[in-house]
């Protein structure tokens, strides 16, 4: 039986693509269902940022409904729009979202043959220094009468 970590990051089980929706049929969209949404929402590059307050019971049907719709919540505090307002739930219409991975990050070890790199070559300046000729009485003599 596998355990609940194999369960969890397996990625046959991913969700689900969102569907690609250009910004115009979002908007009436918004329009259509939620007229109130509709004239707070606001546009930044390829997003529809809505920037009412949805929270509280009383939008929990209006919230269940846009993100039927494909928004999303940004838990991060929101996201800052160039006229200054906070949008909270944003729609990212045909640009796709990037994967993440959630968890730590590390990848499982692959099984196989381990390959040992070799270590990297460091240069050691004072042995350097020993290896490099020393100047030669004549040429002392030139820097000194050079120098002064």
């Amino acid at each position: 039986m596998p355990s609940r970590q194999q369960k969890v990051n397996n990625p046959m089980k991913a969700r689900p693509a969102r569907e690609r929706i250009p910004q115009t049929q979002v908007l009436e969209w918004l329009k259509e269902h939620h007229p109130s949404l509709w004239t707070t929402a606001e546009l930044d590059r390829a997003w529809v940022w809505l920037v009412a307050n949805l929270s509280g019971d009383g939008n929990k049907a209006v919230r269940e409904s846009i993100k039927e719709f494909g928004f999303i919540f940004s838990r991060h505090g929101g996201h800052r729009l160039p006229s200054g307002k906070t949008g909270f739930w944003g729609h990212s219409c045909l640009k796709p979202l990037p994967f993440k991975r959630h968890g730590k990050g590390v990848a499982a070890p692959r099984p196989g043959p381990k390959l040992e790199s070799p270590a990297p070559s460091r240069v050691d300046p004072v042995r350097e220094q020993e290896n490099e000729p020393s100047m030669e009485a004549e040429d002392l003599e030139v820097l000194a009468a050079i120098l002064g």
